[in-house]
């Protein structure tokens, strides 16, 4: 390429002390012109020395351009820090790129995301932005190992290929932690600040309305899943509630792979009725065994792909579907 173009790079960030460190020092080794970059961090009022750490950094960037900012209490969410981020950008960044504090980005993964906008010159006009997958960490605990392999699997994912690599050349939306826009785009339309998480989903949603595309390049980041179940569990349910949020908002948003954990929940709790009023668990038992089939199957093959840490999907699927629906409906209850 002739000429980089200027990047600002976002990261949001709360109690991230255990992963952020890394996260900095592989931004710091990119393979990017120093004077085409800086970086912003906002920390999300942080109470474990996340905030120390990004001020060090700050301190010590040499000719590096660094920028650190903090959530206002009583505002708070990812959509206020992103658009924060985007209007404390240099005057002359072109592009916005987004990755978060657990994971680490590749050496090459800057410039792989900048050439995408050239890679379509039939379409270019109407990039609004390119994005990849993420990888698991190899060093993660077999817990935060086995629950990555499992939402990087196709079942785990719903086919998504923001977390399973696909031959493809557009996608439908770029998650924010592998992820680069225009800057234009993102002034023009501003991530909606009533989501406190989904506010990607929701963004690229509406780009996506307006005509806008996006490209889907092989700039993987490695990511550090968080090695609690009861956490997993926790965050399904929040993806269920930023879903149902997005359809309050989007109807024709849902997918059918956000439908499916909500039809579970239904069917169990009708069952349980069922059982109750008629006294046949057998039957109810007999309807049962489908999903319980297409579980085995699904382990059997996430076990085959990943080894040991694939057999535990038979403990987070159910576990996924039941949070997941449960989040939804909740969300679109209130």
């Amino acid at each position: 390429m002739d000429r980089w173009p200027f990047v600002t790079i976002g990261m949001i960030a709360k109690n991230e002390s255990q992963y952020i460190r890394s996260a900095i020092e592989s931004l710091a080794g990119i393979d990017y012109p120093n004077d085409c970059i800086e970086i912003i961090f906002v920390d999300g009022n942080s109470t474990d020395g996340t905030s120390r750490i990004v001020d060090d950094f700050s301190k010590d960037a040499g000719e590096w351009k660094v920028k650190v900012f903090r959530e206002e209490k009583d505002r708070g969410g990812r959509a206020y820090s992103r658009n924060l981020i985007v209007s404390n950008s240099d005057e002359k960044a072109e592009l916005i790129a987004f990755t978060d504090a657990d994971c680490v980005v590749k050496q090459d993964w800057l410039k792989n995301l900048v050439l995408s906008f050239n890679s379509d010159e039939g379409n270019k006009e109407y990039i609004a932005g390119a994005g990849g997958t993420r990888l698991c960490h190899e060093d993660d605990p077999f817990m935060g190992r086995a629950i990555n392999a499992f939402l990087t699997s196709n079942i785990g994912s719903g086919y998504n290929p923001a977390f399973v690599r696909k031959k493809i050349k557009l996608t439908e939306s770029i998650p924010n932690y592998n992820a680069i826009y225009r800057k234009i785009v993102l002034v023009e339309n501003p991530y909606d600040e009533d989501f406190r998480g989904g506010e990607d989903l929701e963004l690229n949603y509406r780009l996506r309305k307006k005509g806008y595309l996006f490209m889907y390049v092989d700039a993987s980041v490695i990511h550090h899943e968080k090695a609690s179940f009861v956490y997993f569990i926790k965050q399904m349910y929040h993806y269920g509630k930023v879903m149902a949020q997005a359809v309050k908002k989007h109807r024709t948003i849902l997918r059918w792979y956000s439908i499916l954990p909500v039809l579970l929940v239904i069917y169990l709790l009708l069952g349980i009725l069922f059982v109750s009023i008629v006294n046949q668990p057998v039957l109810y038992a007999i309807l049962l065994v489908p999903y319980i089939a297409f579980l085995f199957v699904s382990a059997m093959i996430n076990t085959y792909k990943n080894k040991g840490a694939g057999l535990i999907s038979i403990i987070l699927m159910p576990a996924q579907h039941m949070a997941y629906g449960l989040g939804f409906i909740r969300e679109m209850l209130t």
